[in-house]
């Protein structure tokens, strides 16, 4: 599967090596479109079902409020997801979300706090 926006840790391309049977095909081509860390927050990727589909356990969102932060958070996740593989990971700037989002995050009051560095680590 070519993956060509993909940047460092992630493979740009990968070789499927699992038994080829409909299930295990559909899982991991699911799987190959997360990157080890995303950096784009939605509830459709980032919802537990969809963990579930890709058989994940959970979820680790990182919400920032500067783009200084999130390289912080980001690479902090970097390093703390190849160690939890049952967990997808995600770092975005809390700019980029709605109010009802954050709100369903745990993070109603972050985007109020003037710091371009408040950060806030949601796991679902």
């Amino acid at each position: 599967i070519a993956r060509p926006d993909f940047e460092e840790p992630d493979a740009k391309q990968l070789d499927f090596r699992g038994s080829w049977t409909a299930g295990n095909i559909g899982k991991w081509v699911k799987l190959s479109t997360y990157p080890t860390v995303g950096t784009k927050f939605s509830k459709q990727r980032y919802s537990v079902e969809a963990a579930e589909q890709v058989e994940r356990q959970g979820i680790v969102v990182g919400l920032i409020n500067g783009t200084e932060g999130n390289k912080i958070v980001r690479e902090t996740l970097l390093k703390v997801a190849p160690l939890e593989k049952k967990w997808l990971f995600v770092s975005t700037l809390s700019s980029n979300l709605g109010d009802a989002e954050l709100t369903e995050l745990g993070a109603s009051s972050l985007h109020r706090i003037s710091q371009d560095d408040a950060a806030q680590i949601t796991v679902i």
